[in-house]
């Protein structure tokens, strides 16, 4: 017998394939979800470490592979990170009609600026109604 044929392997060899009843589960949807990536300790720390600091002009930039749950994993921190800090004000920018290239900047408490957005669009909607009604009411005419 040659060395070709003595160390033929089977097609069905070429691929390892787990036992399915070794597990208890039915479904991968039945088991908890990893707090972390596997393998990924350093930049998790990393990570932890970047958000403990707590002043201006510092950035926290992810890179890796496609796939390889770096969003998925980020977006989790920064939830639970999230749901322990007290929620930001709204900060609005306003059109300053003496320089259209300098917006002013309010802060509101949370939620206000939205109830403020809401509020100045029905505002113009009823200026939008009002205006042309009194350009075109009796008491204008008159004057004119």
């Amino acid at each position: 017998m040659s060395v070709q044929e003595q160390l033929r392997i089977a097609p069905e060899q070429l691929c390892w394939r787990c036992d399915p009843a070794q597990f208890t589960f039915a479904s991968t949807e039945e088991l908890e979800s990893l707090d972390a990536p596997i393998g990924q300790q350093r930049a998790l720390d990393a990570l932890r470490f970047g958000l403990e600091i707590d002043s201006q002009g510092f950035n926290i930039f992810v890179v890796g592979e496609s796939g390889t749950g770096r969003y998925s994993t980020l977006h989790a921190i920064l939830g639970r990170r999230a749901a322990q800090e007290p929620i930001p004000d709204d900060w609005c920018y306003l059109n300053d009609f003496n320089n259209d290239n300098e917006p002013d900047c309010i802060s509101l408490p949370h939620g206000k600026g939205k109830e403020l957005h809401q509020d100045m669009e029905d505002l113009v909607r009823r200026l939008g109604e009002a205006i042309p009604r009194f350009f075109e009411s009796r008491e204008f005419n008159q004057q004119k």
